[in-house]
């Protein structure tokens, strides 16, 4: 599996069109690996139209957070590059015991 198939998944999950698909991503057999490494029919095919199997609506949500997640490193990443790094404040109340502040 790889992370073009998923995109190709999502996206003909989407469109329902094979043919749309294709000009989106300039691939179709790739649905059909995706498939194969799975071991599920994701689609059911006709020659006029194409659906998701109920395995396929299984596996939409899964594919869809899998491409948010890798959406969301990249973003993660460009952030650190560009010098933003999280910054977090703890905040302790003015009558707490230094002692206990100091084993803290």
């Amino acid at each position: 599996m790889n992370i073009r198939q998923l995109q190709y998944f999502v996206d003909l999950s989407e469109t329902l069109n094979f043919t749309k698909t294709a000009q989106n991503f300039y691939i179709t057999k790739q649905i059909q690996s995706l498939e194969g490494d799975l071991g599920i029919p994701l689609f059911h095919r006709s020659k006029k139209s194409v659906s998701l199997t109920s395995e396929g609506q299984a596996y939409l949500p899964y594919a869809k957070k899998i491409l948010e997640d890798i959406d969301l490193s990249y973003k993660v990443i460009e952030e650190y590059r560009r010098g933003k790094r999280c910054t977090f404040s703890i905040g302790f109340i003015k009558s707490l015991d230094d002692e206990l502040l100091l084993n803290l």
